[in-house]
């Protein structure tokens, strides 16, 4: 071929490359190009060059509209027009070349050709190019179809992902188009009478074809009723309604047992297009657990009718069904109950932990509560309950065993009871055990002080009647007596927290006694201190001594007193009549019965917790300058008053003392007032003491009244003494604590050998209520160590003129005088 004579655009003239074939040059429009600016999308006429050898080598765009020239401008480079433009110039690369071959193939065939084609440099961009040929080049004409590209584009997505979603389902997708009767009119209406008589496969996913035992060659384009003759079935009719109604149909198959086809199905059938989509699911195991569940209900309630356990059915928190059983147990028929909430027969505080939510469905769940019986009451019942089916289908009934567990309860409630008692008395064993300790301390101390006292007291005493009226040494002695007397009261109050402080019992009113005690505490408090007293109506009298419940009443006001603040301080006191029952009272340590309470509160600073189990020991207190003996001592008394006190203190807001005593159910006759007796002659008095000090001091005394003393230091002594001058002796002093014979067993010995013996006991210190274990014994009397001269010589006058039997076989009290005065001057021996 000849070399190509392609003209530079610089230089003068123009050669063969500058025109086409025909001569045409570019810009000297043929008439046709005109129309190409009429046209609304891109148009461009292209002029061929020719070799020699009349081969195309290039191709001149000779016209182009304004469409054209504004797709062609990006790749224009320095140009300004398409016109003039070589298009091996303009379109370079692959995208070139692919158009080169066509075009030239038109204008060499003269055929049309139509093809699609992104645009050179934009992918994204898709055109049409229709081309045809013109004299000797072609015509272009472009279409744009990027948005149809774009959404065949999708729309092959989208199949693709419904071809793979359907194929990746384990249910059956079938889509089925309607094979119509011929189109015939109504003679009457003109409207159309074709109908669908039949269906053709359209799609069928892999599920389909294995339920339905073909192959999709088989299948798809094939007529339902040629694939499946025998298959007229309801099914089938139901697809042709959806067809004909355009109404979507779901419906189960209950069973289906024809070639590979075997089981149950639920089917979805909805209109798509003029045809339908169905989809079925597979329920052979739900069909057949629910046959399975039927069955074992039928069973079930067979045995239940006849079981001797309550069995209840529910659904969605209704009873359906329930044993005639639950008439014996909760008293309601089964009518009365079929139908109810569940709930409406649980205790309220109950129902929350019987929600449905927490049954399981694999194992049986246990619940105890309370049911509700037809007379209003409840019973304990356990519920053994699970839901009858599988774990995926909770509509199926929830079957509950009642099971009744009221003795259970009971039973366990009892022995909770006895626990709870039993550590309550356990309590109360080791607090006895340790006011018992204390209370021994206690009264060892007071025994052994009492002895000593003994001598210091009835020495000093003596002295004094020694002393003539003016000696200077008269105040000493007296000052001693006083602090003697002093010291024995200290140890009277350690005597009162044992409780055996002996004392006089009588029919007391507690309300006189209150008010005389608040108007001596009132005398001791600051003024600002307010006393209020509210006293029970028709509170009756108690049994006591008055001396130590006046005690009582001083030492719990002057307690409330040093508590609460000595300007705006509150004290109030009150009185209660209470019965008690046995279980209440034992809870305090008492017996049931009737009690009157003596109430004393404040608003003082109140208790701490930590002290509030030690106040009532002696000794124990928290404030400066206390001896810690006030609510020991009210303890003490209250007991031997076979009384209790409660406590209760809230820190920083006061304190309630509440002290619990029996209630008199009888008037007691006045003790007789104390006479004294003037002796004619020296009766013979036995002094029984271990101390050497309280015997001399005893001895003593009773030589100044004018008897006559045998004094021995040990029991068998004196059992000996006894033994051979039991006739020569009057009375006998006689201490009840020795080391080597016990007063008591000393006393049964003298009584054996002599029953009418006056005897008066003496002691310091007694483990039980010394006049109530004096009176057991059967004593004449009774003198509480220290005492008094008068006190001992009072009690032995006593003692001779009284006899615990009768009237004794000497004479010695025919020779008494009775006085109610006491004596002018000492008797004489």
């Amino acid at each position: 071929m000849a070399d190509q004579d392609i003209a530079d655009p610089d230089s003068s003239g123009r050669s063969a490359a500058g025109r086409d074939s025909s001569g045409v040059m570019p810009g000297s429009h043929d008439p046709s190009d005109r129309l190409i600016d009429s046209i609304p999308f891109p148009v461009s006429h292209w002029a061929s060059v020719r070799d020699d050898d009349g081969e195309i080598v290039e191709f001149i765009c000779v016209a182009a509209n304004s469409v054209a020239e504004q797709l062609a401008s990006p790749r224009l480079n320095r140009r300004t027009t398409l016109e003039g433009a070589h298009y091996r110039e303009v379109f370079a690369g692959t995208e070139g070349d692919f158009g080169w071959q066509r075009f030239t193939e038109v204008v060499r065939t003269g055929t049309t050709d139509v093809f699609e084609a992104t645009s050179p440099g934009r992918p994204d961009l898709w055109f049409e190019h229709v081309t045809a040929r013109h004299g000797d080049g072609f015509l272009n004409i472009t279409r744009d179809i990027t948005q149809r590209r774009r959404a065949e584009s999708a729309l092959e997505e989208v199949e693709e992902r419904f071809r793979s979603t359907m194929e990746a389902l384990t249910d059956t997708v079938m889509i089925l188009d309607p094979i119509w009767t011929s189109d015939a009119a109504d003679a009457d209406s003109g409207e159309s009478t074709a109908d669908v008589i039949d269906l053709r496969f359209r799609y069928c996913n892999e599920a389909a074809t294995q339920m339905l035992g073909k192959s999709l060659d088989e299948l798809v384009g094939h007529r339902y009723l040629d694939v499946y003759p025998e298959r007229h079935t309801e099914a089938f009719d139901r697809y042709l309604d959806v067809v004909r109604t355009g109404v979507a149909a779901h419906f189960e198959v209950s069973w289906v047992d024809v070639g590979p086809l075997r089981g149950a199905f639920e089917v979805h059938a909805f209109p798509l297009g003029e045809g339908l989509m169905v989809v079925s699911h597979d329920i052979t195991e739900r069909v057949i657990a629910q046959h399975e569940a039927r069955e074992s209900e039928r069973q079930f309630r067979l045995m239940a009718d006849h079981a001797g356990d309550v069995v209840i059915a529910a659904r969605h928190g209704v009873i359906e069904w329930a044993a005639p059983s639950v008439e014996r147990l909760m008293g309601w028929t089964v009518e009365q109950v079929v139908g109810r909430a569940t709930l409406d027969f649980v205790h309220p505080d109950d129902a929350e932990r019987l929600d449905v939510a927490k049954w399981n469905t694999t194992s049986t769940t246990r619940h105890r509560c309370r049911l509700l019986r037809s007379d209003g009451g409840w019973r304990w019942a356990d519920l053994l309950g699970r839901i009858a089916g599988p774990d995926d289908e909770p509509d199926h009934p929830l079957v509950i065993t009642v099971i009744d567990a009221q003795a259970e309860v009971e039973a366990r409630d009892a022995l909770q009871r006895a626990e709870e008692e039993r550590h309550r008395l356990d309590e109360q064993v080791r607090e006895s055990a340790r006011l018992e300790s204390l209370s021994q301390l206690a009264g060892g101390i007071a025994h052994d002080f009492n002895n000593l006292l003994v001598g210091v007291l009835g020495n000093a005493e003596m002295a004094l009647q020694d002393l003539p009226p003016d000696s200077p040494v008269r105040s000493r002695l007296t000052a001693l007596s006083t602090a003697a007397q002093r010291a024995a009261e200290l140890t009277r109050q350690l005597l009162d927290f044992t409780g055996r402080q002996p004392r006089q019992r009588l029919p007391l009113d507690l309300a006189l006694l209150i008010f005389d005690s608040v108007d001596l505490a009132r005398s001791m408090m600051a003024r600002e201190v307010a006393v209020t007293v509210h006293l029970g109506s028709g509170t009756p009298a108690v049994t006591g001594d008055r001396g130590q419940l006046q005690q009582v009443v001083m030492n719990l006001l002057m307690n409330a007193s040093e508590a609460v603040d000595q300007r705006s301080g509150q004290i109030e006191v009150s009185t209660r009549f209470r019965d008690l029952a046995d279980d209440a009272a034992a809870e305090l340590g008492l017996e049931g019965g009737t009690y009157v309470t003596l109430g004393i509160s404040d608003n003082g600073i109140g208790i701490a917790a930590e002290h509030q189990p030690r106040i009532f020991d002696p000794f124990f207190t928290t404030r400066s300058g206390g001896r810690g003996l006030g609510l020991s001592v009210v303890s003490g008394i209250v007991r031997s008053h076979l009384g209790a006190v409660q406590v209760t203190s809230d820190p920083g807001h006061g304190s309630t003392f509440e002290v619990w005593l029996p209630a008199a159910d009888a008037h007691l006759a006045p003790l007789a007032p104390p006479t004294n007796f003037r002796l004619h002659r020296q009766p013979t008095v036995l002094v029984v003491d271990d101390d050497d000090q309280v015997r001399d001091v005893v001895g003593d005394i009773l030589r100044r009244a004018g008897f006559q003393v045998l004094a021995v230091s040990r029991g068998r002594e004196a059992i000996s003494l006894f033994a051979v001058r039991h006739a020569t002796i009057d009375t006998v002093v006689l201490d009840l604590t020795m080391p080597d014979v016990s007063g008591a067993e000393v006393m049964v010995v003298l009584r054996a050998v002599e029953p009418s013996i006056p005897i008066v006991l003496i002691s310091g210190y007694l483990s039980n209520d010394p006049t109530r274990e004096a009176t057991t014994m059967k004593a004449t009397g009774f003198v509480q160590k220290p005492f008094l001269p008068e006190e001992l010589v009072d009690a032995v006058r006593r003692s001779l003129h009284q006899t615990p039997f009768g009237s004794r076989s000497n004479d010695v009290t025919a020779g008494l005088t009775v006085s109610s005065h006491p004596p002018t001057e000492p008797p004489q021996g």
